[in-house]
């Protein structure tokens, strides 16, 4: 799960999607993972979407990877994800969004 209360919002933002826009396209998350980790310190995610153009639909996968832990030890066995991991994500997403465009050239 995405720590993010509405995710449909959070993908919209990330793509900078406008409602005025000429292309008008359906986005399908297929996948995403988010990896965040302590040793060796790197946040990592991989977003798998589709992108629905007047009916033909262009599959893209975007990976980032970044040098910073992207979570915070908060005790043994308690973690909570860093503001910055969401900027991982983010990444991602304009990534396969736009590996997907490319699909369509």
């Amino acid at each position: 799960m995405v720590p993010v209360r509405d995710l449909e919002n959070f993908i919209m933002s990330a793509l900078e999607s406008r409602p005025d826009g000429k292309t008008k396209a359906k986005i399908g998350i297929k996948q995403i993972f988010l990896k965040t980790w302590n040793k060796p310190e790197y946040s990592a995610c991989q977003v798998e979407m589709s992108v629905d153009i007047n009916g033909a639909i262009y599959i893209g996968t975007g990976v980032v990877k970044i040098d910073r832990p992207g979570q915070s030890l908060l005790g043994r066995n308690l973690a909570q994800l860093d503001p910055d991991a969401l900027d991982t994500l983010r990444l991602a997403l304009k990534s396969a969004y736009l590996n997907a465009l490319n699909q369509k050239s």
